[in-house]
């Protein structure tokens, strides 16, 4: 299993260097690479696109579930060509109809973030259970489930667990203070680390990254332990300064 370390491309943005970059794009290129597939993607909060599951699996179908009627038809105009299904829907822990609010962060006019709410709301949307809405279809599984949604998204995973098993990589937004209620309790289900992608920071502070998990099936395959299965080789050892020449170590 050890050469399969070499199979993974270069991410596109760092051309040359023959190296793994904490990105989506890289992170799940190099699952590709080993030989990971999944039969759909569902994507749980797409804004306008997901640029990372519309480069790799394109060819896949994607599910894209977006509350946010002002997104659809950007997103309709991005995924041109692809095999979509757009849903006016939002992704919860319970089937029914939910208020939503919306945010407009920056002075614009353009929503920027949106939250479900109980009270107070002059939208409403239909919410669904992902296990009630995959369950009632005959999609290609495995799935690939991606939740990016300003602060819901364990509502979302608890209303995955009736499907969970035939997820094999989820990619969810962590922040500080959700980071490790969300890694629990995916591993409580077996799923582990692949990468932690695509920090942000603001005024020098970490604010959130995205986790991406894999299931036991794909674990299986891609063996997250190389030192186990090859010799030890330093090339293969990559470290931040290797890829931010602004980066030393003492």
């Amino acid at each position: 299993m050890g050469t399969h370390i070499h199979l993974c491309r270069n991410n596109r943005s760092f051309k040359g260097l023959g190296m793994r970059f904490p990105s989506k794009d890289s992170a799940l290129q190099c699952l590709k690479d080993l030989g990971v597939e999944i039969g759909t993607v569902i994507d749980v909060g797409v804004q306008i696109e997901t640029t990372e599951l519309k480069t790799i699996f394109g060819d896949k179908k994607q599910l894209l579930l977006e509350p946010v009627e002002e997104y659809h038809e950007g997103i309709r105009k991005a995924y041109e060509g692809l095999d979509t299904e757009l849903m006016l829907v939002a992704a919860s822990d319970k089937d029914g109809v939910s208020g939503i609010a919306k945010k407009f962060l920056g002075g614009g006019t353009w929503v920027t973030h949106s939250s479900l709410v109980e009270e107070g709301a002059s939208e409403f949307v239909p919410t669904t259970r992902l296990d009630t809405l995959i369950k009632s279809r005959q999609d290609q599984r495995p799935f690939l489930l991606k939740i990016d949604v300003d602060g819901l998204e364990m509502e979302i995973l608890r209303g995955a667990t009736g499907i969970i098993d035939e997820v094999d990589i989820v990619i969810i937004e962590a922040t500080q203070a959700t980071f490790l209620d969300r890694l629990t309790y995916l591993s409580e289900f077996g799923f582990k680390i692949w990468d932690i992608v695509d920090p942000c920071y603001y005024h020098g502070v970490y604010m959130q990254s995205d986790i991406i998990m894999v299931s036991p099936r794909v674990m299986n395959i891609v063996q997250n332990q190389p030192w186990q299965t090859a010799p030890f080789s330093w090339p293969d050892w990559v470290t931040i300064e290797s890829y931010d020449p602004n980066q030393t170590r003492d």
